[in-house]
């Protein structure tokens, strides 16, 4: 299962990691807004977050907030262990249902909707159904495949995944009409490139040790 965030972490000094949040003055943060704070810093292990509250655009003052403290925040306080108890439900569906080795999933819970539906993508996105333009999936999970794919290749603190990178490139390319995404095809073949020439170099790499050892 892959979890992430796009949430920039920034630090300095005494705060060496921390998150950074804009907040209307005028409006209360959410209960869904607050949990969001918090599952992000969870998922970046980030201990604190910076709310930076302003009117108009205009900054007005700065506040640190230690994550534990995040779920009792006024307007918008909520129960850690409910939300747990929610995620552990949700990963014991995913866990009786996603039960094919190799095949991708999409977990959507439609806005207003009441249920979480589970889709099997890689049966929807068949060769067939992909050339007749018959898959409504078909763009967003190219899309949602682009952007793990560049956000892979751009983490500078973990081992680059090549193989992975040009699997998930390649059905980007495959999914995606060309004549109305041309950037980001472009972008895919130029990743791809990228990642081909860097499995290239780290294989000779390897060959040229074992000869010198």
């Amino acid at each position: 299962m892959l979890l992430g965030t796009d949430m920039p972490i920034f630090g300095g000094g005494t705060h060496p990691c921390i998150s950074l949040r804009l907040r209307d003055m005028s409006k209360p943060i959410s209960v869904l807004t607050g949990i969001d704070y918090w599952l992000d810093n969870l998922m970046s292990n980030v201990p604190e977050v910076v709310m930076c509250y302003h009117i108009n655009g205009i900054v007005q003052k700065y506040e640190l907030i230690k994550t534990e403290d995040l779920p009792r925040l006024d307007n918008s306080k909520f129960s850690p262990k409910f939300i747990r108890d929610v995620a552990q439900s949700i990963l014991s569906f995913l866990k009786s249902n996603a039960t094919k080795a190799g095949h991708t999933y999409w977990l959507l819970k439609g806005k207003d909707e009441e249920v979480v539906k589970l889709y099997d993508l890689t049966s929807l996105c068949s060769e067939e159904d992909v050339q007749k333009g018959q898959n409504p999936f078909t763009i967003p999970v190219a899309m949602l495949l682009y952007r793990v794919g560049r956000n892979m290749k751009n983490l500078p603190d973990r081992r680059p995944q090549p193989g992975m990178i040009r699997m998930l490139l390649k059905n980007v390319i495959k999914l995606l009409p060309e004549e109305k995404y041309p950037e980001t095809i472009t972008s895919s073949h130029y990743m791809l490139s990228a990642a081909r020439n860097k499995a290239s170099m780290s294989h000779s790499y390897s060959i040229n040790s074992s000869i010198s050892n």
